[in-house]
């Protein structure tokens, strides 16, 4: 039976005997933050439904400032601890949060809660992005970028799983408990995120540099997230081991052109329910295993500090362009079919950005490849034949 399951695994993933533990907990370490994070999804949905459209980009200001913030404090705490100390205490403040939140949902006057559920709104926009980013920091510092084309699109699978059950805990429940008990579902999520820190492997070190509001509301998560396992497990890991990073970085952004020229020429709402649909699943299935393989060659620190910003500014920096540039376009009278054709020439930058980068991590990964042999070679009292 051991066997059967070790072959239907092996076909699955290309997974080597000595990396199924640290596989398996990456794959739980996913799990849970997006399961952390997607319990409380809804409630921030909810929030920035109910607080107006014409807040929202203000409320994506306070965001991205929030973002500089949690950078600036992110990139001063990391350069002093190890990644060992750093992400279980990282995953412990954000638990901390969430009690401080659990506490004043319900000792705030009802005349104050629409301030403070924008406030959680912007914590839950700040802190998701880190959590991810923590993980995907972790998981390309210790494993290679060869061992990252085999076992990122399984790992990722681990993610997408939480998306899918995550929203399940408030869609279910949500007519027993309060908001704040989901911050405390969550908050035991992101405990056992730490945990799964504590117990990966302390011998896993395959690279050289590796030694050291009140209510929810629900929603269809079946219309992404079972279509993002279903990629991932069946060309994800075969795209990258393929065709290369460069490629399955290049689908997302060439999806997307065509998306937008479908809504351009057929403004109607099964085009752009579609074109969402594809759009996600492709950018959690493809993009993000093969923008995080990007990183593998890069040095620990910039992993840890260039990374969370690219990651977390870098995104909300996008966040506000859209929603202002959005409302700019609106106010001068532009409909969705103009806004559409706009967006097909940043498109083709990113697909031509893209093939860039691939190839950047192909020349990093064989100059650092080449470098290792080379100190490898070098050592001294080794019998050559």
């Amino acid at each position: 039976m051991r066997t059967f399951f070790s072959n239907l695994r092996n076909r699955v993933v290309d997974v080597r005997a000595d990396e199924v533990r640290a596989m398996w907990l990456a794959f739980v370490f996913n799990f849970v933050v997006l399961a952390g994070y997607y319990i409380l999804r809804p409630i921030r949905e909810e929030i920035g439904a109910s607080s107006g459209v014409e807040n929202l980009p203000w409320m994506y200001t306070a965001t991205l400032v929030g973002m500089l913030i949690a950078n600036t404090l992110f990139a001063a705490i990391v350069s002093r601890m190890s990644r060992r100390k750093f992400l279980p205490l990282a995953y412990r403040f954000a638990i901390a949060n969430l009690f401080i939140f659990f506490l004043l949902m319900r000792a705030v006057p009802s005349e104050w809660q629409w301030l403070l559920a924008r406030s959680f709104f912007v914590w839950v926009s700040v802190f998701n992005l880190f959590a991810t980013t923590l993980f995907w920091a972790f998981m390309t510092d210790l494993f290679t970028a060869e061992q990252g084309k085999r076992l990122f699109g399984f790992i990722a699978v681990g993610g997408s799983l939480g998306a899918i059950l995550g929203p399940l805990v408030p869609t279910f429940l949500v007519d027993r408990f309060s908001t704040g008990v989901f911050c405390l579902m969550s908050a035991a999520m992101f405990e056992i995120a730490a945990q799964c820190v504590r117990f990966f492997p302390a011998e896993f070190r395959e690279q050289p540099q590796a030694a050291t509001a009140e209510k929810p509301i629900g929603g269809n998560i079946f219309s992404v997230n079972t279509l993002t396992v279903l990629i991932q497990l069946c060309l994800t890991s075969r795209l990258l081991k393929w065709f290369g990073v460069g490629f399955t970085l290049v689908l997302m952004p060439a999806l997307s052109g065509l998306g937008f020229l479908a809504i351009g020429y057929a403004p109607i709402l099964i085009v752009l329910a579609v074109f969402q649909v594809v759009r996600r699943a492709t950018g959690f299935a493809l993009l993000r295993p093969a923008r995080e393989i990007l990183f593998t060659v890069l040095r620990r620190e910039d992993k840890y500090k260039a990374k969370s910003f690219i990651d977390t500014f870098g995104y909300r920096a996008g966040d506000q362009v859209g929603a202002w540039s959005y409302k700019g376009l609106h106010d001068l009278g532009l409909d969705v079919r103009i806004t559409s054709y706009l967006a097909v020439p940043l498109v083709a930058f990113w697909c031509g950005l893209s093939l860039w980068l691939g190839r950047r991590q192909v020349a990093l990964a064989d100059a650092r490849a080449k470098q290792h042999t080379t100190s490898r070679d070098a050592q001294p009292g080794e019998w050559r034949s």
